[in-house]
């Protein structure tokens, strides 16, 4: 595979189409490639199911499905056309269980995930709620609050 992409790249082509360039290349190897491939002064069109390198390298998506092109558009435009609410990160000392408590019964909160022994991500509904999370929040000893930004692979995922 490898040599097989070194010999694609050599070619100094106008436009290059690359189909799963990285299936089963190693992280280290990946990450060259994205390097070079940034590089490179070329229109390329690129399929690939490893949505991370996709994330790294495309200025333009198209999600295909059974041949049939669901949205396409820059990383942005495809993110705003299927928003799922803001994606929060909550970081605290204690009193966990009593916040998840609390923070069920928000109708601005669509979603609580429980993640390691203090952190809890949730999803708001709309951004002009922060303003109730955090008269929420003042309750607590909050050490952090993140806003996560969503991956094409989490749009894919509740997408289709």
């Amino acid at each position: 595979m490898k040599l097989a992409l070194a010999r694609t790249l050599l070619l100094e082509r106008d436009i290059l189409f690359l189909d799963e360039p990285t299936l089963g290349l190693d992280v280290k190897t990946i990450n060259l490639f994205i390097d070079i491939i940034k590089e490179i002064n070329s229109n390329i069109i690129f399929t690939s199911h490893d949505l991370s390198v996709v994330e790294k390298l495309c200025h333009r998506i198209a999600f295909i499905n059974h041949g049939k092109i669901l949205k396409i558009g820059t990383q942005e435009e495809i993110k705003d056309l299927a928003e799922f609410g803001i994606k929060v990160e909550i970081s605290l000392n204690s009193k966990k269980k009593d916040l998840i408590s609390e923070l069920n019964n928000q109708s601005y909160i669509t979603e609580i995930n429980e993640e390691r022994k203090n952190k809890i991500i949730i999803r708001l509904k709309e951004r002009m709620h922060y303003k109730d999370l955090l008269n929420l929040l003042r309750n607590y000893e909050i050490m952090k609050i993140k806003e996560v930004g969503t991956s094409l692979e989490d749009l894919f995922i509740r997408s289709y």
